[in-house]
C-alpha cells in the first residue's frame, strides 16, 4: 500500500487537482451473496454488499473501497472503526451502467410500502409500520424533505431528495433488534422475505441512483 492523502480533504485536493470531474457511488451484491443474503450480513461490518466510490477523471475512472479496522474498544465516545479507503482499481474506461429512472424505483416503492405497512400492523409491529408510512409520504412530499445533513438544500432534484429521504426512513435492517431479527411461519414467513429482498434491493437501488444526480447535475455524464 502506498499513502495517496492524509485525510478526506486532501483527497479531495488531489482528486480536483489531477482533474477529476466528480464522484460517483457504486454499489454491488457481495461475493458470497448465495451463502447469506446481503440483507442479513448487513448486521456485520463489511457486510451488505460491495460499496465503492468511483472519481471520475480525464484518463477514465477510479474505484475505492473502504477497509474497516478495530481501532480502541475503550473510546469514551465509542468511535472504535478506523476506516480507510484505498484505490483498488484505476484508468477503467468501461461505461457505467444506464441509470434507474428516479420515477421508475419512486413508483415500486409506492407500490412496495402499503404492502409492508399493511403486514407490519397486522402482526403489530408499530414502530416499522410508522417507518414504512413516514417513508411513503417522503416519496410525495409537495417540498424537499429533510436528508439529515445527507445533502445540502437544492443539491438534488425534488424526485431525488424524496427517494433518498424515504430509503432512510424505510432502512429498518441490521442486527439484534431489527426488521431482520424477526421470524414468522408459513405463509406470513413467505411475504415477509418477499417484502424484504424487495425492500433491500429497492433501497439500494434508490440510494445510489438518488446520490449520483448531484453528479450529473453538477454537469458530469
Amino acid at each position: 500500500e502506498t499513502p495517496f492523502a492524509a485525510n478526506p480533504d486532501e483527497w479531495l485536493a488531489k482528486l480536483r487537482d489531477r482533474g477529476c470531474r466528480g464522484l460517483r457511488a457504486w454499489r454491488s451484491a457481495s461475493a458470497d451473496e448465495e451463502t447469506i443474503a446481503d440483507r442479513f450480513s448487513i448486521a456485520f461490518v463489511g457486510g451488505g454488499g460491495r460499496w465503492l466510490i468511483v472519481s471520475v477523471g480525464p484518463a477514465g475512472s477510479a474505484y475505492w473501497m473502504a477497509s474497516w479496522n478495530l481501532g480502541n474498544r475503550d473510546r469514551p465516545d465509542r468511535k472504535i472503526w478506523q476506516v480507510t479507503y484505498g484505490r483498488i482499481e484505476q484508468g477503467r474506461t468501461t461505461a457505467a451502467p444506464e441509470p434507474t429512472s428516479l420515477d421508475v424505483l419512486s413508483r415500486e416503492l409506492q407500490e412496495l410500502l402499503p404492502d409492508a405497512i399493511a403486514f407490519t400492523w397486522r402482526h403489530e409491529l408499530d414502530g416499522f409500520a410508522e417507518a414504512f408510512e413516514t417513508a411513503l409520504s417522503a416519496l410525495t412530499a409537495e417540498s424537499e424533505p429533510d436528508l439529515h445533513g445527507l445533502a445540502l438544500p437544492g443539491q438534488l432534484p425534488l424526485a431525488a431528495s424524496r427517494l433518498l429521504a424515504a430509503s432512510l426512513h424505510a432502512w429498518v435492517f441490521g442486527g439484534m433488534g431489527s426488521w431482520n431479527d424477526i421470524v414468522f411461519q408459513g405463509e406470513d414467513n413467505e411475504e415477509y422475505h418477499r417484502i424484504s429482498e424487495k425492500l433491500f434491493g429497492l433501497i439500494n437501488s434508490a440510494t445510489v441512483e438518488a446520490v449520483n444526480c448531484s453528479f450529473r447535475m453538477a454537469g458530469g455524464s
